[in-house]
């Protein structure tokens, strides 16, 4: 897949770059427990295993791009191989610390790998240029695309899903001070650990079957908090009188009384017709029996078009009919339709799309700093598109919230340190867990922006002219966001 902008592809060869990927070593399965004593607590042996068994491939090495790879390096995987087919430039120096200005008119993935390298020497660290290598997914676990164009993602997408063994996909951007995550671990993907959380027990007191004898009152012990929650699932053991419960497997907690100390319990047939003529006499311990959790992922394509469930980091961003609850907002609050209809997410989604379908028309180029008929433009693009999504995929109040899609389009093009870092973090969590199954993922997408960062008065067109961006050298995208002045 050609995906680079004309204008950033490589013209010239590189002796330090390979067109083709690298030969990826054997996976690895030794883990240092003094170094990596503090992540085994987290995630545990187990774990760790698997993460060091997966190899990564992290194309785009803006700053964010670079940010993602740092995170994954040092989570020790067996390897990393980055992917780049642009060239540096004096921008890219100011979010991506792994570059100087020395490395300018070289391939970004080749001017960073050898730092790279350095974080961890026991992951193996290569890089790679050339076309999107879509037809060598198989060698990754997780793909992760970092200012892929949508024709492009879309694309290797379809092939992550079709692999033989499926292969996991992020796709993540930073566009000034708003960014998105997509991700997509497949059509099937077993969370094998949601919560991460110690494990649940509980000192037993009493149990009672109830008339039925389809469920059970289980007391604890009144000097211990209860922690169990109403759907958890809860094996005994050490039981005496109703020895059929030891071992007897996960039954669900139906309803947890936490002041009273004391659950209710299903009991299956099975169990109900073994434990007739039994009677509690004392002991016991309930402990959780943590459950997979089976996620189904929609394919970038389908979700472009039907995103489902966002989640919505701040509700005070919210439209003003959901901030002022009206009825409109009444009718569908609480629901997943509010988020995409009135939330902030769905209106950075459709914001993204615009981006998208922007760079499309633009020979691969976002909007200009301080570009006013680009942004309206943009504006145009998005309600075009919102105009013919479906009726569950229609964002309300979007000429109440233009001002959001035009500040987006504002600062498109700038790449800010401190946005790479939020994201880089989120991503690298994410490829931890479609490596590991630890810890609940995305289901299927992100958004954040922090706006209220702007100035309350917009800095001098002056200062945001391509001329003046340029100017200011690695320090371009602080100053086409915020003013050259603020970096003078």
């Amino acid at each position: 897949i050609d995906q680079w902008p004309h204008h950033q592809r490589r013209q010239t060869s590189n002796p330090q770059m390979n067109s083709e990927p690298m030969a990826i070593d054997a996976p690895r399965t030794e883990i240092d427990e003094d170094l990596q004593s503090r992540q085994m607590a987290v995630y545990g042996r187990e774990s760790m295993q698997k993460l060091r068994k997966a190899n990564v491939l992290i194309s785009g090495m803006n700053g964010l791009g670079a940010e993602i790879a740092k995170n994954v390096i040092l989570a020790n995987v067996n390897s990393v191989t980055l992917h780049d087919d642009a060239l540096v430039t004096p921008d890219d120096c100011g979010a991506n610390f792994y570059l100087s200005l020395a490395d300018v008119g070289s391939n970004r993935a080749g001017a960073c790998v050898q730092q790279m390298q350095e974080l961890n020497p026991s992951v193996t660290v290569s890089a790679i240029s050339g076309p999107f290598p879509v037809e060598r997914l198989e060698n990754w676990s997780v793909v992760v695309a970092v200012g892929l164009p949508l024709a492009a993602a879309l694309t290797v997408n379809e092939a992550c899903r079709s692999a033989a063994a499926p292969v996991g996909f992020i796709r993540a951007d930073v566009r000034g001070l708003c960014g998105g995550v997509f991700v997509d671990l497949g059509k099937s993907f077993t969370c094998i650990d949601p919560s991460g959380e110690s494990i649940k027990s509980a000192i037993v007191e009493h149990i009672a079957l109830d008339d039925s004898g389809t469920s059970m009152v289980v007391t604890c012990v009144a000097d211990e908090a209860l922690e169990f929650d109403d759907g958890d699932y809860a094996g005994f053991s050490e039981v005496k009188g109703m020895a059929a419960l030891n071992g007897s497997g996960a039954l669900k907690i139906l309803d947890v009384s936490k002041g009273k100390k004391r659950m209710k319990l299903e009991i299956p047939a099975v169990l109900a017709a073994q434990l007739r003529g039994q009677t509690y006499q004392l002991g016991g311990l309930l402990t959780e029996m943590r459950q997979p959790k089976q996620l189904e992922y929609r394919s970038l394509h389908d979700f472009m078009n039907a995103p489902g469930p966002l989640w919505e980091v701040d509700e005070s961003k919210m439209a003003p009919a959901a901030t002022s609850f009206s009825d409109e907002f009444l009718k569908v609050m609480g629901t997943p339709a509010a988020n995409l209809a009135y939330g902030r997410s769905g209106l950075l989604h459709l914001g993204f799309r615009a981006l998208d379908e922007y760079a499309t028309r633009h020979a691969g180029l976002l909007p200009a700093f301080a570009d006013a008929a680009a942004a309206a433009e943009l504006f145009e693009i998005a309600k075009a598109i919102n105009a013919s999504a479906d009726s569950g995929a229609v964002v309300q109040q979007l000429d109440d919230r233009r001002a959001v899609l035009m500040q987006l389009a504002d600062g498109a093009r700038a790449t800010l340190s401190p946005m790479c870092a939020i994201f880089g973090g989120i991503v690298g969590q994410e490829v931890v867990k479609a490596a590991t199954g630890k810890f609940y993922p995305i289901h299927q997408a992100f958004y954040l922006d922090e706006l209220e960062c702007l100035p309350a008065e917009a800095p001098p067109a002056s200062e945001r002219s391509a001329a003046a961006v340029e100017a200011a050298g690695r320090y371009g995208s602080q100053g086409g966001g915020f003013g050259t002045s603020l970096v003078a």
